[in-house]
């Protein structure tokens, strides 16, 4: 509860930053405005960043940071909020091979956690209160861990009451995954619509409900 309430007003005050750096960029077509964008945030500044990036794509060609920026912004727009979630496919526990493209048709939380991942464990309860309050409006739960060793892995589900579909390669942070969805940390996640479209990201507690 603390953490969801500190998370609120930080975001409060990013997106205050947010907007003072935008519109400090409008004022200054030069450099210093790509550094005061350059700052930002992606996790609260998705679409201004990439507008941005869509602006100077033509300009500031000689200059290294602005050339690294550009490239990440090309990263970030590939799991941008309205984009297909990239396909991917894994194993559950038996060892069957399911596919992300196997939820189309339902709002689904693709939930990237680990046994050995406390904040992850600790969000579990909620997710299993959601998944079960919801699942028959449409909403499911699509659970990819980073474990490498299947022993915890089965054992945490056990132990959470992980009802959806739990799957890992079992490669950890070896996964291609964690490039293809820029995993940094976990938990991380993405909430797609039945379209298999991104619509949220990361959202945890009251915010994901």
């Amino acid at each position: 509860n603390l953490r969801s309430t500190y998370k609120q007003q930080f975001t409060d005050q990013l997106k205050y930053y947010t907007k003072t750096a935008v519109d400090f960029a409008a004022k200054h077509d030069d450099i210093a405005g790509f550094y005061a964008i350059s700052t930002l945030d992606p996790e609260i500044a998705e679409s201004e960043i990439i507008s941005y990036a869509d602006q100077i794509k033509d300009k500031f060609l000689d200059n290294g940071y602005v050339t690294q920026f550009k490239e990440e912004t090309n990263k970030l727009k590939r799991l941008a909020i309205g984009q297909p979630a990239p396909e991917f496919e894994s194993f559950t526990p038996n060892n069957k091979t399911v596919k992300l493209s196997d939820f189309k048709g339902k709002y689904v939380l693709i939930d990237f956690w680990a046994s050995w991942c406390m904040p992850c464990r600790q969000e579990n309860p909620n997710i299993v209160r959601l998944y079960n309050q919801y699942k028959s409006k449409g909403f499911d739960v699509f659970g990819v861990s980073l474990d490498d060793n299947a022993g915890p892995w089965m054992r945490a589900i056990t132990d959470d009451q992980l009802t959806w579909t739990n799957v890992s390669d079992l490669k950890a942070w070896s996964s291609p995954l964690v490039v293809s969805y820029r995993i940094t940390g976990i938990p991380t996640s993405y909430v797609l619509d039945p379209k298999g479209l991104i619509v949220g990201k990361n959202m945890r507690g009251k915010e994901l409900e």
